[in-house]
């Protein structure tokens, strides 16, 4: 009686419910074509009625499952859409389903899923804790930011002002070695330069057949000048970050207590990309070959918010603190090193600051002190526009599985 059709119109009666008993039973809809012999756009039909049906007599009621010796079988999906972008990250919510092998509780074609590591709720930690995690990742930030300028970037700055190596000097029209001694005339090597330049299709940071000049009759790789300017850019985002310790504490001081609270304020999405970025720090010194940072070491009151599986040593037989050795003959190796390290400090600094950048901007539509706290956050935000474009990444490399998931991830913002 629900539904609305006429009388001298639509499927038979005894042919609908018919259909229902099939899409019931779980047959296809081709198999219910062939039995019944209807429309596929009227099965399409019968079929999302039927669902609605079977929605309106779901009982809702909470039930715990499990206990000692029961096995709870669980199921996720993520239900999002992905129309026309496939193969990009999934905007939607994830769905945890889990059911109990019981005798009492028996479901057909289930299988065990495991959830690495295991499945627990999230705990947001207390303001004072977070406020001495805060202390501690600006202070790992400091440290690092200053052994790579003393490792890193202070020999490339060296290399770049060195005199010229009158064996690494080439033309851009293939003239021979000999025919392209230093001279004052460096203008025109330049022009014929930006010239070839721009007729080449190839990647220029792999190319050593290229030199340009930094100063007068002093010259550099393409390359290096590359690594270079981005690892520059990096620390000196990161040194710019670590100045604003004390208003990063000031907004967790006056406003956590507030984001908690509030419902739509998106704290635990916040906080998990918040805590992306305290941990991929712990990974800085196994990039760069500096000293590692011990789990013990950390204060009792925050350590158990730091995985031990992030101290792990990943390279071995390495000499730590050390300074970047230069192949001045052929530099395309240890420029190949740098892109790579590079490539893992950029995904480090976009997760540390983009995090702390959403924290102040929820902050800033609960604050009272909206133009003070928006000239911080605008000063933030001006950090975060100097970052880099992303290198290629070689698969090939051996640091490539070892953070193939830290340069993939980006924080979740569903709400923001």
């Amino acid at each position: 009686n629900q539904m609305p059709r006429k009388s001298n119109k639509g499927s038979p009666l005894d042919k609908v419910l018919q259909c229902l008993y099939y899409s019931i039973s779980g047959a296809s809809t081709t198999q219910i074509i062939g039995y019944t012999q209807i429309s596929k756009p009227t099965i399409a039909t019968l079929n999302k009625y039927t669902c609605q049906l079977l929605a309106d007599a779901v009982d809702l009621s909470d039930v715990t499952i499990g206990g000692p010796g029961i096995i709870v079988e669980i199921e996720e999906s993520k239900f999002g859409k992905v129309k026309y972008h496939r193969g990009h990250r999934v905007e939607g919510a994830w769905v945890l389903g889990g059911v109990e092998r019981t005798e009492e509780n028996q479901i057909r074609y289930c299988f065990t899923i495991l959830l690495v590591p295991y499945i627990v709720a999230f705990k947001l930690p207390s303001k004072n804790i977070l406020i001495k995690l805060i202390k501690k990742q600006n202070e790992l930030l400091e440290k690092y930011s200053t052994d790579i300028n003393t490792f890193y970037v202070i020999p490339l700055i060296k290399h770049s002002t060195r005199p010229p190596l009158k064996s690494l000097v080439r033309s851009c029209n293939n003239e021979k070695i000999e025919k392209n001694e230093l001279n004052d005339n460096l203008s025109k090597r330049d022009n014929n330069f930006k010239a070839k330049i721009k007729e080449l299709t190839l990647d220029l940071s792999q190319s050593t057949e290229f030199y340009i000049p930094v100063q007068k009759q002093r010259w550099m790789s393409v390359g290096e000048l590359s690594v270079l300017h981005r690892i520059k850019i990096l620390t000196q985002m990161i040194g710019s970050f670590t100045s604003l310790k004390n208003f990063q504490i000031d907004v967790i001081e006056k406003y956590y207590d507030k984001l908690i609270s509030k419902k739509d304020s998106n704290i635990e999405t916040l906080m998990r990309n918040y805590f992306k970025g305290l941990w991929s720090c712990i990974l800085i010194p196994d990039i760069f070959r500096l000293d590692i940072i011990e789990h013990e070491s950390i204060d009792e009151e925050i350590r158990n918010f730091f995985p031990t599986s992030l101290f792990k040593q990943r390279n071995n037989n390495i000499n730590r603190n050390k300074s970047l050795q230069i192949n001045y003959v052929n530099p395309t190796e240890y420029v190949r090193e740098l892109e790579v390290q590079i490539n893992c400090l950029r995904a480090i600094t976009y997760l540390v600051i983009k995090s702390m950048i959403d924290l102040t901007d929820q902050a800033y539509y609960m604050s009272k002190e909206s133009k003070k706290i928006l000239q911080s956050l605008v000063t933030l935000k001006k950090i975060y526009d100097n970052l880099p474009n992303k290198y290629y990444f070689l698969e090939s490399h051996p640091l490539h599985k070892s953070y193939v998931e830290l340069l993939n991830e980006s924080p979740e913002n569903n709400v923001i």
